[in-house]
């Protein structure tokens, strides 16, 4: 989540991001959900096995418009994490394969504590470092 003061200008408004994340096994599902000025802006899905990402990539980062995520990318930059689209009042929409994924955090320390337990669980699931 983020409720971040805005500054960009008159047209500015509140931003709030969350990114529920969902795990059956090793099967992963992150569902991201943007509110600009209280309004549904839609939400990403974005689904994956924890064995095709990389341990060695997860990491927290401070990144506009976030303050706190949790950063992961594909081994060796695999287009392995399906995404999909879902506007405020419509059909869900699948869009490219992607290499990496975001959560969103309220505070650097559950970020940084996710971060452990993610890098755990990529590694119980088998996933392994890229090789360059």
């Amino acid at each position: 989540m983020d409720n971040q003061s805005c500054d960009l200008g008159p047209d500015c408004q509140q931003r709030h991001d969350v990114s529920p994340f969902d795990s059956r096994g090793c099967a992963v599902t992150v569902t991201w959900t943007i509110t600009i000025g209280f309004k549904d802006n839609g939400t990403y899905t974005y689904r994956v096995s924890l064995k095709d990402l990389d341990p060695d990539t997860v990491k927290w980062t401070k990144d506009r418009p976030f303050e706190n995520a949790v950063h992961v990318d594909t081994t060796n930059s695999v287009k392995a994490i399906a995404e999909a689209f879902s506007p405020p009042a419509g059909k869900a929409e699948e869009g490219d394969k992607q290499t990496w994924v975001e959560l969103v955090f309220d505070n650097k320390a559950d970020a940084e504590r996710f971060v452990k337990a993610f890098k755990h669980a990529i590694r119980l699931c088998g996933g392994k470092p890229s090789a360059f």
